[in-house]
C-alpha cells in the first residue's frame, strides 16, 4: 500500500503539466463556490442582524393575538398590553432570567410632526432606552447615522428622510455602515433649522395631545417607505403623549439562540391561554413584521441556488474533463502497469490517490487565494445600492470554514469519482489495446 502511494505521489510531480491543469481547475472551482456562497451568507447575516438587533426585534415578540388582524389594525389601542398583562409577562420572563439578555417594551405612535414651519405625518414608537441599547448590542449599540443615539427623556431620533423634510441635515454626507458591525461610535455632526419638534396625536379618547422633543440624531430606518415617516423616542414620552400606561408589544433577546426558545414560546402561550389572556409569543420571523425578511430570504435563496447550480455545473464539468483527459492521456501507462503485473484494483488505487492528492493541493491553493481575495475585497470598502434600502450596503464576503470544508469535500469526491470512472473504462480494454492506444 505504501509503495502504491509513493507511485501516486511520484506521478503527480512527474506529470506536472497535467497535474497543474487539474490543480488549477480544482482551485478555480473552490474559489468560485466559497466566494459567492460567502457573499450570499453575508447578505443573509446583514438582514438577520438588522431585524434582530438594529430594529430591536430580538428573538421573540409578545403581543395581543388580535393586534395584527384587521380589527387590531383599525383600532390598535383596544388590543394593547395593559399594566396587569405586562406584569404577567414580566413574571414569566423573570423565571427565565438566566436566558434573557434584553427585555424591551414598545408603544407604537403615529400622528403629525411639525418644526413650526413644516408639518408631515409620522409613524414610530417609544421604547425602553436602556433595554433597547442592550437589544442592539454589541454591533448596533450606536444606531445613529448622524448625531447620537437616544439616551435621555424628551429627545427623539428621526429617520434621515423624515429629518430632511423637517430641516435636519448632516453637515457632511458620509458612508459609515460596516455591514453587521454597525456604525462607528462617533458623533457625525448634523444641524436642524429648528432643534425642537412637536408631535401631535389624537388619543383613543379623542383628546388632542402634543409633546415637544429635541432632535438628538438621524438614523437609517432601513427601508425607503419607512424612513420618510419614522421616528423613535422614549417609552415614557410616548406614553405621556398617548396618555396611557399600556404598550403595544414586547420583544425579548436571549443570551444565545437555540432550541430552548421554542420550548419557552410553547410554555408561555400555554400559560397565557390558561390565564385567559390574549397575549401570545412568537419568533419575529413568524410574525407579520418578519414577512419582508422571509420574502427577501426566499428570493435570495432562489437566486443563490440558481447561481450555485451554474457554478457547480461549470466547475464540475471543468474538473470532470480535466481528470478524464488526465487519465486518457496516460492509457499507455496503464497498459504498461498491467503488463508488468499490476492488478486493476492497484492501478485504480494509484490513480484515485493521485486525484485525492491533486484535490488536496488544489483545495489548499484555492483556499489561500479565496481568503486573500476575500480580505482584499472586504478591505477595499466597495458599496452598492440594494433595491429598497435607503443607504448603500458594503460589499462583504463572509469567511465560513464550513463552506470551505464542504466545497473541498465536494470537489475531492468529484475528482476521485471522475478518475475512478475514467480509469475503470480504460481497464475494461485489453492490455494490448491500452499499449497501442493513440
Amino acid at each position: 500500500m505504501n509503495s502504491l502511494l509513493k507511485i501516486a505521489l511520484r506521478n503527480v510531480f512527474l506529470h506536472w503539466r497535467q497535474s497543474l491543469a487539474a490543480t488549477i481547475s480544482l482551485a478555480a472551482g473552490l474559489i468560485s463556490l466559497v466566494m459567492f456562497q460567502g457573499y450570499m451568507k453575508d447578505v443573509e447575516r446583514i438582514y438577520q442582524e438588522s431585524f434582530r438587533s438594529r430594529m430591536m426585534w430580538g428573538d421573540v415578540v409578545v403581543e395581543n393575538l388580535n393586534l395584527r388582524h384587521p380589527e387590531g389594525r383599525a383600532e390598535p389601542w383596544k388590543y394593547e398590553v395593559t399594566p396587569s398583562e405586562q406584569e404577567f409577562v414580566q413574571k414569566f420572563f423573570e423565571a427565565h432570567k438566566d436566558k434573557v439578555d434584553a427585555y424591551n417594551r414598545f408603544l407604537s405612535i403615529s400622528g403629525m410632526v411639525t418644526n413650526g414651519k413644516t408639518s408631515t405625518i409620522f409613524r414610530g414608537y417609544g421604547y425602553d432606552l436602556a433595554e433597547g441599547e442592550k437589544t442592539r448590542s454589541p454591533e448596533w449599540t450606536w444606531n445613529a447615522l448622524y448625531g447620537a443615539p437616544l439616551k435621555t427623556l424628551h429627545t427623539v431620533i428621526l429617520g434621515q428622510s423624515l429629518g430632511k423634510i423637517l430641516g435636519c441635515l448632516p453637515d457632511q454626507k458620509v458612508k459609515v455602515l460596516q455591514g453587521t458591525s454597525g456604525y462607528k461610535p462617533e458623533v457625525r455632526p448634523f444641524h436642524c433649522s429648528t432643534p425642537d419638534i412637536q408631535l401631535n396625536i389624537t388619543t383613543p379618547e379623542g383628546q388632542l395631545n402634543a409633546i415637544d422633543l429635541q432632535v438628538t440624531g438621524l438614523l437609517d430606518a432601513l427601508y425607503k417607505d419607512i424612513d420618510d415617516k419614522f421616528l423613535a423616542t422614549s417609552l415614557e414620552d410616548a406614553q405621556t403623549l398617548m396618555n396611557t400606561k399600556n404598550i403595544s408589544y414586547i420583544t425579548v433577546k436571549f443570551i444565545k439562540n437555540g432550541g430552548f426558545i421554542d420550548n419557552i414560546i410553547e410554555d408561555f402561550n400555554t400559560q397565557a391561554e390558561k390565564a385567559g389572556l390574549q397575549q401570545r409569543m412568537s419568533r419575529w420571523e413568524n410574525h407579520i413584521i418578519g414577512e419582508m425578511y422571509v420574502r427577501t430570504m426566499s428570493l435570495l435563496g432562489v437566486f443563490r441556488n440558481f447561481v450555485v447550480s451554474i457554478i457547480v455545473a461549470i466547475a464540475g464539468l471543468s474538473v470532470f474533463n480535466t481528470m478524464m483527459k488526465l487519465v486518457k492521456e496516460r492509457t499507455r501507462e496503464i497498459g504498461t502497469l498491467r503488463s508488468i503485473g499490476f492488478l486493476p484494483k492497484q492501478i485504480l488505487f494509484v490513480f484515485v490517490s493521485e486525484a485525492v492528492t491533486l484535490s488536496f493541493i488544489g483545495g489548499v491553493i484555492g483556499s489561500l487565494v479565496a481568503v486573500i481575495g476575500t480580505l482584499i475585497l472586504n478591505g477595499v470598502g466597495i458599496v452598492y445600492k440594494a433595491g429598497v434600502l435607503v443607504e448603500p450596503v458594503p460589499f462583504q464576503i463572509l469567511i465560513s470554514p464550513n463552506l470551505y470544508v464542504f466545497s473541498f469535500i465536494f470537489l475531492s469526491l468529484l475528482a476521485a469519482m471522475t478518475t475512478w470512472i475514467a480509469c475503470r473504462s480504460t481497464l475494461k480494454n485489453s492490455t494490448a489495446e491500452n499499449l497501442t492506444y493513440v
